[in-house]
């Protein structure tokens, strides 16, 4: 009993499980085989493998290692094209903050580095020390002979 709860609940949380329809790009592609993720377009009829990803990818015309849709209205174009564009920033987001970088204060704290050092290298993240720690095989040598 236990299982049957929990595999409702995985169900519940992916979006594209067969049976579990909720993304927006199966309003305009039909699935042909799920077993091999293959969506056909109700635009053109072309039948694309790689899921309702590729599907989106092919209404919106992001020529992303698909064809694009001649068929498509206007209007699903662009929302699609919205639609990818945001799930992309959302991703880079998801991204930064796994990262520890915070997109607000990163790029002004980056400008400040680069003016306060005048370089527009890696070098201006790095702190340069002007005495050496290090003690070399050469000097542990010389010490021996002292």
């Amino acid at each position: 009993m236990a299982s049957a709860s929990g595999a409702t609940k995985i169900m519940k949380g992916r979006k594209n499980l067969p049976g579990n329809r909720s993304d927006p790009g199966w309003e305009h592609g039909i699935d042909v085989d799920s077993t091999n993720r293959r969506v056909q377009c109700k635009y053109c009829g072309v039948i694309q493998s790689g899921g309702v990803y590729i599907l989106k990818h092919h209404l919106a015309g992001t020529s992303s290692n698909v064809e694009a849709c001649p068929n498509v209205p206007e209007e699903v174009k662009q929302k699609f094209i919205d639609l990818l564009r945001t799930h992309t920033e959302e991703s880079q987001k998801k991204k930064r903050s796994r990262h520890g970088i915070d997109d607000d204060n990163d790029d002004d704290e980056v400008e400040q580095v680069k003016k306060r050092k005048g370089k527009n290298t890696m070098d201006c993240f790095v702190t340069k020390t002007k005495t050496k720690n290090q003690t070399t095989i050469n000097q542990i040598f010389k010490k021996q002979e002292r």
